[in-house]
């Protein structure tokens, strides 16, 4: 887990990132009979709007599940991740289990 807070000043190029793969997907969007993109992309646009509502709410950057502060490098390569390293290991053995 990360203790670190994500740099505030950093939260407009996030929104920016985020607002910006939200408009891809949506653009983007395939055609009906691709089942299997439709739900990746309606995917891909649930979890950049989620990010965006944690960011107006203030509560960008912190993991949805156990609430520390989610590692810096994972927001860099995700900016939408709502989980930190360790949650989001959990899950996915949840996941596979099921």
């Amino acid at each position: 887990m990360n203790n670190d807070s994500p740099d505030t000043s950093q939260f407009e190029a996030i929104r920016a990132r985020l607002t910006l793969q939200l408009h891809q997907v949506e653009r983007d969007f395939p055609p009906a009979d691709l089942p299997a993109t439709l739900v990746r992309n309606q995917m891909r646009h649930a979890r950049a709007k989620a990010a965006l509502d944690r960011l107006d709410a203030g509560s960008f950057g912190r993991c949805c599940q156990c609430r520390e502060y989610i590692e810096p490098e994972v927001l860099h390569f995700d900016p939408s991740a709502p989980f930190c390293l360790d949650c989001q290991a959990e899950a996915d053995l949840r996941q596979r289990r099921t």
